[in-house]
């Protein structure tokens, strides 16, 4: 069983009148998915500050982090460290009809909390959920043979567990967030999935959504 939470959705309409919350390489802005099982659910699509139109290479390093950390949650489960389920907002890059955009799409998470970052902070409110998610950060470490850490752990509960989104990998072999020469060279099998046309031109396999 893999762990993830996905849109399971094919189109969209995204607020654009303000941003509903920004980061350090990221706006973000809120939407409601239009077509398909989660029709009527709230969604945010996250676009990069710079390169969103161009740069695949951004969007492949993200893919990447998601890809690596779902394993890390799936082995996570397998052991059964813990008798709760933790998921992944998984996204997927889809496209702005009206501009072009490629942003990453996901389901919103409410109850928004964090309990990790990238430099070492995290958080000592002794909670259940609180210490299950350190400890999900040294079973990365650990079951990697201390090749990755998962961290900059935050997301929301629900009924059926805790669900995850935008997490770090930190490795050694690469910078943070760097991760997808590391990625090719161990996961080959895993390489992000392109079609190409009779020209040999490149495409993504990614979806549009309405503004």
């Amino acid at each position: 069983m893999s762990y993830a939470r996905r849109n399971n959705a094919t189109r969209a309409n995204i607020d654009q009148s303000h941003v509903f919350a920004t980061g350090t390489f990221k706006n973000v802005w809120k939407g409601v998915y239009t077509v398909g099982a989660r029709t009527g659910q709230a969604c945010v699509a996250k676009e990069f500050k710079t390169g969103s139109v161009y740069e695949r290479r951004y969007f492949e390093e993200e893919m990447n982090v998601i890809r690596l950390t779902q394993d890390i949650i799936d082995a996570w489960h397998a052991e059964r460290i813990i008798n709760r389920e933790i998921y992944l907002n998984t996204p997927e890059i889809w496209t702005m009809i009206s501009t072009g955009v490629k942003v990453l799409l996901e389901p919103m998470i409410q109850n928004f909390e964090k309990f990790n970052s990238n430099t070492g902070w995290a958080s000592n409110t002794g909670g259940v959920w609180s210490e299950a998610m350190q400890a999900l950060s040294h079973f990365s470490f650990h079951n990697s043979n201390g090749r990755f850490l998962l961290c900059d752990l935050q997301g929301g509960l629900y009924s059926d567990g805790y669900v995850l989104s935008d997490p770090v990998i930190m490795s050694q072999k690469a910078p943070l967030r760097s991760l997808l020469q590391v990625w090719m060279e161990e996961t080959q099998d895993h390489r992000p999935s392109r079609a190409s046309d009779e020209n040999g031109h490149e495409h993504d396999e990614s979806r549009s959504l309405a503004d």
